[in-house]
């Protein structure tokens, strides 16, 4: 996500945030927020009121809050473009393993949104074909006697074994 955006956005729901703590939530250094900041107050795009010596309150302008509406719009669609390249490599990696002749997959790792990007497409590749997936939560749940292939999509995910793959590496 933009540092825009995300400062943004932070601020909208935390108008007195430190800037500290605003750079955890950002995930930049002390002068990067400060910098990024000065720029959106000289563009007018945001507005500090300065409470007492240590606090202030953020603002965002309507020409921050069109800003901001720009950033996220493009950030939407960059999203989509994403989801829509992992949904279709994943897809086409399926069927070429069911032309291969694999029909059993199991999928492995956190249940989180990626994770249901690779379910429903699962999901659309056995309305095609008779295929059959497990969701485990343990690699020994595998039954190596079958033809399978292991899907796992977690950044950190490499599983040592050559039936499977990570779809974030596709």
């Amino acid at each position: 996500m933009d540092r825009v955006l995300k400062i943004f956005t932070v601020i909208e729901n935390t108008p007195d945030i430190s800037q500290r703590k605003l750079c955890k939530e950002v995930g930049c250094s002390l002068g990067t927020i400060n910098k990024i900041l000065t720029k959106l107050v000289d563009e007018n795009e945001l507005y500090i009121n300065q409470k007492d010596q240590n606090n202030y309150e953020y603002k965002i302008s309507s020409k921050g809050k069109e800003k901001k509406a720009s950033l996220l719009h493009d950030y939407v669609l960059e999203s989509f473009d994403i989801i829509t390249s992992i949904k279709k490599k994943t897809k086409e990696s399926i069927t070429d393993l069911i032309d291969l002749g694999i029909d059993k997959f199991y999928l492995f790792g956190e249940k989180d949104d990626i994770y249901k990007i690779i379910k429903m497409t699962i999901m659309e590749c056995k309305r095609n074909s008779e295929i059959e997936y497990e969701i485990i939560e343990n690699l020994d749940e595998i039954n190596k006697d079958e033809r399978y292939f292991l899907l796992t999509w977690h950044k950190d995910a490499v599983v040592d074994d050559a039936n499977s793959i990570n779809v974030l590496m596709l």
